[in-house]
Formats: structure tokens, C-alpha cells, sequence
């Protein structure tokens, strides 16, 4: 079987879908009887080295036009099943993404797409052409029709789904119990009792701003960790506030981290703090990246409470400062007896079940 994935980002560019679709293809690449390929945008320096994933970066912009060079691609290489992710940082506002399921699908070629979140009919209702292709949607994420409403809901409520649940998307820290204090020590500082991490995407939706409100700045210093530019007002408005009395010096903005290094920090941190404003759930790669270091997580869901002992995360009412703060003081500091080291068994189930749904799409 030859599958041919579609993705807007691709490591290097920075993006949780682009991650996502890296780590399915590369698990993708190691079952006997497969052959992966990936079409991404140009103009990056990709890993080409895996000469088990065939890298077609040929896209400009997304634009209408590139659909031609996508269309040689399909037709040279003739993959059995075309494989979209939606949405990517990459795709940008283009057209051309959202039309690829029923433009592909006038070629005769057999398409599945996988929605990791959800988007409105309105102001964008080009967004919804993707919805007419009549092959399967994969979703990451339980219940995930309500995300949707209105007009949008009705038509793609009829379209065939299918739930497949993500894996971590870095390893654990393989550093010694002695090595993680060490790197506590370092980034805690001599004044300051908890080291506080955030790590994913800064963006508004992340509700990183309610980090400082969360923590205490008599007793915790705050580590960032994912692509901070600080043209964006939004970083800018973080560095502000890292920069006010209380929490003047504080506060590290360490950036983009790489996996290696990020799950170090993770594993090291009293506790990962993810208030996300709309809430978490066993879709998000944060929290599954920060379960696996077997530190305290604390974030947020519309529809678990309270603190659960086997994941070590406690899950509170988006929004909730005083619930986020005084489980912060109840659980921070608790570790999980031991590191998981399923990376490799969670992403080869992820892989699995997309062979046996190209297989049971392909047979029909």
C-alpha cells in the first residue's frame, strides 16, 4: 500500500499538527508492506534521511495554482490513498487546502482527512468545501462534533468518522533522578521554592497570561518553553507582564526547546501549567508530552474535575484562577513513581489503527 500525506507544516516549521503528522509518518514508515510519502510546502530544510519517507516539498503558497504540482506528484507516484491534515499553521488563509478533498477526489483518488480541531461555516464558509469529499475524517479528540454549531454542525455531522486518540509527541527525559534535580536547581534559582513550566504553542488560546495570576511570585519562578516572537503583540503583552514588579527577574522565556531538552525540563519542573482558556483533553501533545515525564500537570477540561492519581493531572473549570491556584498549591511537587516509556507502543498503535482504515477504505 503506497500513502501519500498532505501537510500545510512539517518539521522544522513549528506547528502541534506539523509534529503530529511527522510522527504518524515516520511510525507509518517502519510497518512492512508500506510506502509513505509526504508533499509539503518548499523553501525548508526537511529531514530527507529516512529513505523510508519519500519528501515531495513542492507547494509555493497553497495557492490554486499549486494544485498542479500536487496533481503531478499523485500521478507519478500513485499512492493507493492521499492522507490531508487539517488545519497547519502552514496553510495559512489559502483557498487551495480546502478545496484539495473534492479536487483530488475528481481524479479518482481515494481521500482521508484528519481534523484536529474544530472551525465555523462563518466568515469562512470555503473552509466547509472540504466537508464534500465522501471519504472518512480521522478526529483526535472524543465528542468532536461539539465543537461545532449551526450550519456547520448539520453538514458535517452526516460525514463518517472515525476516533483515533494521539500519542506523546516527545519521549520521556532519560536523565537520572540526580540529573533532573541539577537542572532543577538551575533554572529554580536561590530565592524561588517551585519551578513552574508552560510548554507548547504562545498563543492567546493557550492561556498563557493566566500562568501569573495561577503562580505565586513569592515562591515560584516561571519557565516558557515554545517559539516566542515578540513582534506579536501577545508575546509582547507576556513579557510585559514577566517584566512587572512582582515577578521582575523570575521568569525565563526560553523559546523554541528541542524535544530532548523540553522533556528535561518537564520531567525537572514541580509542575507544567496549561490553562487553557477553552479546555485540554487527550487530544492536546502538551499535556500528553508532560503525562510522560511523570510530572504534575495542571490544566484545564469541560468535562473532568479534579485531580486524577494515575495521570497526575488535575483538570479544573477553564478559567477558574482560585481553583488553578489552589490545586497548584495542593499537587505541585508530586511525581509519578516512573517515567512512561511508551512513545514507541503509543505511536504504533496510532499507525495501526490509520492502516486498518486505509486498508477497510481501500477494499471498498
Amino acid at each position: 500500500m503506497r500513502v501519500l500525506v498532505i501537510t500545510g507544516s512539517y518539521p522544522p516549521a513549528k506547528c502541534g499538527v506539523g509534529d503530529y503528522t511527522y510522527c504518524l509518518v515516520e511510525q507509518l514508515s517502519k510497518i512492512d508492506g508500506l510506502s509513505v510519502a509526504v508533499i509539503v510546502q518548499k523553501n525548508l530544510s526537511y529531514e530527507k534521511s529516512n529513505s523510508a519517507v519519500t519528501v515531495f516539498d513542492i507547494v509555493d503558497r497553497w495557492r490554486l495554482l499549486d494544485f498542479f504540482a500536487i496533481r503531478r506528484v499523485v500521478r507519478s507516484w500513485n499512492p493507493d490513498v492521499i492522507h490531508i491534515q487539517y488545519p497547519t499553521q502552514g496553510y495559512g488563509r489559502a483557498i487551495l487546502p480546502w478545496c484539495l478533498p473534492a479536487l483530488l477526489e475528481l481524479l479518482g483518488e481515494k481521500v482521508v482527512q484528519t481534523w484536529h480541531e474544530g472551525f465555523e461555516f462563518l466568515p469562512r464558509p470555503i473552509m466547509s468545501l472540504k466537508a464534500l469529499s465522501s471519504g472518512p475524517i480521522v478526529v483526535v479528540r472524543k465528542n468532536y462534533w461539539d465543537l461545532f454549531t449551526g450550519v456547520t454542525k448539520h453538514l458535517n455531522s452526516i460525514k463518517k468518522t472515525i476516533f483515533i486518540g494521539s500519542a506523546p509527541s516527545i519521549y520521556a527525559s532519560q536523565k537520572t533522578e540526580r540529573e533532573l534535580s541539577t537542572l532543577r536547581r538551575k533554572h529554580l534559582g536561590h530565592e524561588q521554592e517551585r519551578l513552574i513550566a508552560f510548554f507548547g504553542f504562545i498563543y492567546p488560546n493557550k492561556g498563557v497570561e493566566q500562568i501569573f495570576e495561577i503562580a505565586d511570585s513569592a515562591r515560584d519562578r516561571i519557565l516558557l518553553m515554545g517559539e516566542f516572537d515578540r513582534r506579536r503583540p501577545y508575546c509582547r503583552a507576556l513579557e510585559d507582564l514577566s517584566n512587572e514588579p512582582d515577578w521582575s527577574g523570575k521568569v525565563e522565556i526560553l523559546g523554541f526547546v528541542l524535544p530532548e531538552a523540553a522533556s528535561d525540563l518537564i520531567a525537572a519542573s514541580d509542575a507544567i501549567v496549561l490553562p487553557f482558556p477553552d479546555g485540554g483533553g487527550e487530544w492536546n501533545t502538551s499535556i500528553l508530552a508532560a503525562k510522560v515525564n511523570g510530572s504534575f500537570v495542571l490544566t484545564t477540561s469541560k468535562t473532568r474535575r479534579g485531580y486524577y492519581d494515575s495521570e497526575n493531572v488535575y483538570y479544573a473549570r477553564p478559567g477558574d484562577i482560585h481553583e488553578l491556584s489552589a490545586a497548584l498549591d495542593r499537587y505541585a511537587g508530586t511525581k509519578l513513581n516512573k517515567r512512561s516509556s511508551n512513545y514507541e507502543t503509543e505511536w504504533r498503535r496510532v499507525a495501526d489503527q490509520h492502516v486498518e482504515l486505509y486498508q477497510a477504505y481501500c477494499a471498498k
